[in-house]
């Protein structure tokens, strides 16, 4: 077996143990947040988690592809083209709807609080997309597996960065919303110890 062209099975299965961790994260984050406030989730936050789930159920999915094509007796070159080619149109097309639902949700494509870094992140990831399509189609055969679990590993990156900005921008919230409902006046420290 050519280790360039060779399907690393070891590495797929623990993305995708990575993958579901970050989606009981996000499942998590939703209960608790659900349960705190009779209001429901925020849409920042709801935009948010949407865009966790989806990267980390990417990531999960496309980790099993290789394993499943190479199974259905396609030849591992064959199973890294096709598998390369999905996830390369797959990933175009989420950053293309993620923009516009983002676009159409806030008002601006790119969230101030983030711009820079999502910015970046939306370049590195054409770049992806890219080098996945280029390799799909038969050009650098010789960089093997390497862009499908960049890729990959780069999902779980991107999927584990907005959960951290969730669970910080509700404790954001969180604390925004102690202040708000403490009354005025000297009660107001106490009633914020007693929240806390």
């Amino acid at each position: 077996m050519d280790p360039v062209t060779s399907i690393p099975e070891d590495a797929l299965l623990a993305i995708a143990e990575v993958a579901v961790a970050v989606l009981g994260f996000a499942a998590i984050v939703i209960a608790l947040r659900r349960d705190s406030r009779d209001s429901g989730i925020d849409v920042l936050t709801a935009m948010r988690v949407r865009i966790l789930a989806q990267t980390a159920s990417t990531a999960l999915l496309f980790s099993f592809l290789p394993i499943v094509l190479r199974s259905s007796s396609l030849s591992d070159e064959i199973a890294v083209s096709v598998s390369s080619g999905l996830l390369s149109a797959t990933a175009l097309a989420s950053i293309i709807v993620g923009l516009t639902r983002q676009k159409i949700t806030t008002g601006e494509q790119f969230l101030p609080e983030s711009r820079t870094t999502d910015l970046i992140g939306a370049v590195i990831a054409l770049l992806i997309c890219l080098s996945l399509g280029a390799r799909s189609v038969g050009y650098f055969p010789a960089l093997g597996f390497g862009p499908y679990l960049g890729a990959l590993v780069y999902l779980l990156l991107a999927a584990i960065a907005v959960f951290v900005r969730t669970v910080f921008f509700v404790a954001e919230i969180d604390q925004a919303d102690l202040w708000e409902e403490a009354p005025e006046g000297e009660e107001e420290e106490e009633f914020a110890k007693e929240r806390v």
